[in-house]
């Protein structure tokens, strides 16, 4: 499956069920049924390797919620939502632990410009290569500055559903807090769409709205100040799908206090204006202060991060590494700090 083609069979799916009678050309039909026959098979070997990892990692003691694609996959008939990796939640504590066990099932911690980076993005990466490159993110932080620690990883632990996936009971996010982490996650990429968060929000609320208890929903948004965003990410999400959101929802979002710095900002995200939108996401202090820390670390790495990106290269020329280096995420670092909140 290669770049916007591998989300046909999600499209299909969808305007068929918001569409009653809606269909594509045989020809394209036959195309997106080969797609999805990938779809499933390659989920099916993430499915697999996460078993492996939980197996592992129960071991241990650590306790992790499994977050995203492979979470939201029961949402959807077979094939129809994929992912490029496996996404888990763990106790700051035990980021250590967990790395370990993945580094004995063949997993290579993604190498940081400095190690300082994983402290401000509150995750770590790694991957196995192989035929199909498998890839883990742990998190032990959830969420968009400048709402990342609002809610603790304990609460979500002590709150998180017992489900069972692929034969292995597993946790997952509760309902509300998943409603809630999805938002965010429309709300982080601000100005753009994030249909596939919308989409699982559409899954969650029309397939498992009876289990979403709505007033512990709202008070958790009120309790940690998240009614801005939320209410953000469901008029976005109501742009493209028809949602069955029970209409005091949004009443009681609008109605939920807000200061006035903050709906200044959203004004400004919210205007459509390329500088407007910029203006807002710089107003967000402590996010502009972590986005230059991490455009410090990109633009003035260790030594190790550029022997390792440059394994060709020789260690006596490490000075032209660096201009090397510079001259290619240069550009890009700057531009960065105007990227996904």
């Amino acid at each position: 499956m290669e770049g916007e083609a591998a989300y046909l069979p999600l499209l299909e799916y969808l305007m068929r069920e918001e569409k009653k009678g809606f269909s594509f050309s045989v020809k394209m039909e036959e195309k997106i049924q080969r797609i999805r026959l990938g779809g499933i098979a390659r989920n099916g070997i993430f499915l697999r390797e996460y078993r492996e990892i939980m197996k592992n990692l129960e071991k241990t003691g650590v306790k992790a919620i499994l977050l995203k694609g492979l979470s939201m996959e029961n949402l959807y008939p077979d094939g129809i939502r994929t992912f490029c990796d496996i996404d888990l939640l763990v106790k700051k504590e035990d980021m250590g632990k967990t790395g370990r066990v993945l580094n004995r099932l063949g997993y290579a911690g993604n190498v940081e410009p400095r190690p300082g980076a994983i402290d401000i993005r509150k995750t770590a990466g790694y991957m196995k290569k192989g035929r199909i490159p498998l890839m883990v993110e742990c998190h032990y932080r959830l969420g968009p500055c400048p709402y990342m620690d609002r809610i603790t990883t304990s609460s979500l632990l002590r709150d998180a559903r017992e489900v069972e996936i692929g034969n292995r009971k597993t946790l997952v996010l509760s309902c509300e807090d998943l409603l809630i982490h999805l938002a965010l996650h429309i709300f982080s990429h601000i100005p753009d769409p994030c249909v596939i968060s919308a989409c699982d929000i559409r899954q969650l609320v029309k397939y498992r709205g009876v289990m979403i208890d709505w007033e512990v929903f709202l008070s958790k948004v009120e309790r940690h100040g998240l009614s801005m965003p939320v209410r953000y990410a469901f008029q976005q999400a109501e742009k493209f799908f028809d949602i069955p959101f029970p209409g005091y929802v949004g009443e009681r979002l609008a109605s939920l206090k807000k200061g006035r710095k903050e709906r200044l900002i959203f004004s400004l995200l919210c205007s459509g204006k390329s500088m407007a939108v910029n203006l807002g996401k710089f107003s967000f202090g402590l996010r502009t202060v972590k986005k230059i820390q991490l455009i410090f670390y990109m633009l003035f790495p260790s030594r190790r991060y550029l022997l390792h990106k440059y394994p060709e290269a020789s260690r006596h020329i490490f000075f032209s590494l660096y201009l090397k280096h510079v001259k290619e995420n240069a550009l890009f670092a700057f531009s960065w700090i105007f990227s996904h909140l």
